[in-house]
């Protein structure tokens, strides 16, 4: 665990743990780290699980910054973000447990304040939660969101405002028999016949501007997938046909979906993920006019002209 300031008050004695509690919604999850459940003064329970933080450092004024708790997929909280995240709140709140025989006997605050961000990590075994102090938020300028270069909204919510079913598109999905079994195949082409590559003004060949497809979600057969990676698959012959990266779990099941259907209904549909640059906002989105969750901003920079922070 983390450094704690002088004034925690400190047991000698009993089994040291930590508590993440996370809630939002109306819900609220917990967890530790430790080998067994754990329970609280008012009988809360605390499930055990691989449960990881970053370095937790913090002061009477809970102005700590930034942390990062890592969690296994299979927990439920889980559900909330994947395959598609609640436009919701979540708070966090992090103790030290000194328990004895799965009791919490005291437990010093460590961390609290609200998630910002959810990613996966370790091949979709995993997710990674990045948080934030309340006083972290607060120190943020107001005035800065204008002209920052990400927006801190959570995509087609209500500060967003893009359009969701204008944002999807169609592609070929594939099983291509004879290669390795984690081998999934989508086939879309951009506006120009000429040049497949080349969708929504971006240059698919380059990783860069493959980001939006990093949590995308894929629809098949009323299913849906989260994409872990795109990866281009021959990109000399075929420039418009992408391998894709799934959570491990889901790979088997997305295969024999595809390799079932006729090769006429072996159509998904996808929901592109968000890098929240204006760049993607403007290109992927068509939504640059409400980049940052404000309508009113500049659409043009007043000294050059460009996107405001593309």
């Amino acid at each position: 665990m983390g450094i704690f300031d002088d004034n925690e008050s400190q047991i000698e004695t009993g089994f040291v743990s930590f508590t993440v509690t996370v809630s939002g919604d109306g819900e609220t999850w917990r967890y530790t780290n430790s080998d067994a459940v754990l329970v609280d003064e008012d009988g809360n329970e605390y499930q055990p699980v691989p449960v990881m933080t970053s370095n937790i450092q913090a002061d009477g004024a809970m102005s700590g910054g930034e942390l990062d708790v890592t969690l296994d997929r299979s927990v439920s909280l889980a559900d909330r973000f994947f395959p598609e995240a609640h436009p919701a709140i979540y708070k966090i709140v992090i103790r030290q447990a000194f328990h004895e025989e799965g009791v919490i006997i005291e437990a010093p605050l460590a961390f609290t304040g609200v998630i910002t961000s959810v990613s996966s990590s370790g091949d979709g075994a995993e997710f990674k939660l990045k948080c934030t102090t309340q006083q972290g938020l607060l120190n943020r300028s107001g005035l800065r969101r204008r002209y920052q270069h990400q927006c801190p909204f959570l995509l087609f919510g209500t500060d967003c405002r893009a359009n969701r079913a204008s944002s999807q598109f169609s592609a070929t999905i594939s099983a291509p028999a004879g290669t390795a079994v984690s081998d999934v195949n989508l086939s879309f082409y951009g506006e120009d016949a000429d040049n497949p590559e080349i969708w929504r003004g971006r240059d698919l060949s380059d990783l860069q501007n493959r980001v939006f497809m990093v949590g995308a979600t894929i629809e098949f057969q009323g299913v849906k997938y989260v994409v872990w990676d795109l990866e281009t698959w021959d990109a000399a012959n075929s420039p418009n046909v992408f391998r894709i990266r799934l959570n491990s779990r889901d790979v088997t099941p997305l295969r024999d979906a595809v390799s079932a259907a006729e090769p006429a209904d072996r159509v998904c549909v996808i929901t592109p993920a968000c890098d929240h640059t204006m760049a993607c906002c403007q290109q992927v989105f068509s939504n640059g006019r409400n980049y940052g969750g404000m309508p009113w901003i500049p659409f043009e920079n007043p000294v050059k002209t460009m996107f405001v922070g593309a």
